[in-house]
């Protein structure tokens, strides 16, 4: 999941997105820019959720933008082969680990932005796995996560649904209670300067980076802000968030990490018994499978112990170039 801010008019568009990534478990936290600039178009692909699709899209975008002159030639080109990528992955991940097509791990999003000449505007297309990545146009802005003051996106809707009934996130019925009461929130609007932008950011990271599971959305890492104009690409860094574990200020963070399986959890003392040992130690079931939905043991796959931890990716290969080129006819 990610932070994405998306804003769109006749002249411009202004995208903003947060570096802090991380599993579903919070067994590995760390950061990435999240836009792909493509300058000679131009457009912004926008990463949102699974990360290991983004592997995947991303040099293949680059390699379509090449082949257009225009954000609408580069639409026209890319749509039909998200689908074939992301089938890649739930193949993968189906014949290696168990997991099927239509697991909340597997879920992913992407945004792409640029200016229409078709429309004679700039335009933003959403497109999620969960909605068969037909396309969404964001004629409104688009904020995700929203803080509890802001009516949340089409986007985070569908996120939060691609997980009812799946038993690793903890607190589903703290989301549904909310979101009723939470719909009847303003929609998000068009922020006038930087300042406006970080406030957005900071005030969706001090609602949603709590403790609660369905409601837990982290935010962290820098915020990145592009505008595009027909003139040109602007991109640069306009905040930093401050993530000190041992901040005390930023307890929320902290214990986010403390009630998932990041290794600050992991080694620290154990939280459902009076043992005084360290909770990989004690309560943590080594032979369950493992929260981050990879299908694997946990001893083996996100546990302090485990040996290959933190060691690589999955090599998974995208399309071979025959489903490729039927896919861009």
């Amino acid at each position: 999941m990610t932070l994405i801010g998306v804003a769109v008019s006749r002249d411009s568009a202004e995208i903003a997105t947060d570096t802090l990534c991380y599993q579903l478990n919070l067994a590995a936290v760390s950061e990435m820019d999240k836009q792909l600039i493509l300058d000679h178009v131009p457009v912004v692909v926008v990463r949102y959720a699974q990360n290991l699709f983004h592997d995947l899209w991303w040099p293949r975008a680059g390699e379509l933008s090449l082949q257009a002159s225009t954000f609408d030639e580069f639409t026209r080109l890319a749509e039909p082969e998200l689908r074939p990528i992301h089938q890649v992955l739930t193949d993968y991940f189906g014949k290696e680990h168990g997991i099927a097509a239509t697991d909340s791990t597997l879920t992913a999003g992407v945004v792409h932005v640029g200016y229409s000449h078709q429309h004679q505007r700039f335009k933003a297309y959403g497109y999620l796995s969960d909605l068969g990545f037909k396309r969404i146009d964001l004629k409104q802005p688009l904020f995700v996560p929203a803080h509890f003051g802001l009516r949340p996106s089409v986007f985070e809707r569908a996120l939060k649904d691609a997980t009812r009934g799946d038993p690793r996130v903890v607190g589903r019925d703290q989301y549904d209670e909310r979101l009723p009461e939470w719909m009847r929130q303003a929609r998000f609007t068009r922020p006038e300067s930087v300042d406006e932008w970080i406030d957005v950011a900071c005030r969706a990271r001090d609602d949603r980076v709590v403790p609660g599971g369905g409601i837990t959305h982290l935010v962290g890492g820098q915020l990145r802000l592009t505008t595009l104009t027909r003139e040109g690409t602007r991109s640069s860094i306009i905040h930093t968030f401050d993530q000190d574990v041992d901040d005390p200020t930023h307890e929320g963070f902290r214990r986010c990490l403390l009630e998932h399986d990041h290794p600050l959890a992991q080694l620290s003392p154990c939280p459902y018994c009076d043992s005084g040992r360290r909770l990989v130690d004690c309560c943590l079931d080594a032979d369950a499978p493992c929260s981050c939905g990879w299908g694997n043991r946990f001893a083996d796959c996100c546990s302090v112990y485990a040996p290959h931890r933190g060691a690589s990716t999955p090599q998974i290969r995208p399309p071979a170039p025959d489903t490729r080129q039927r896919a861009t006819l």
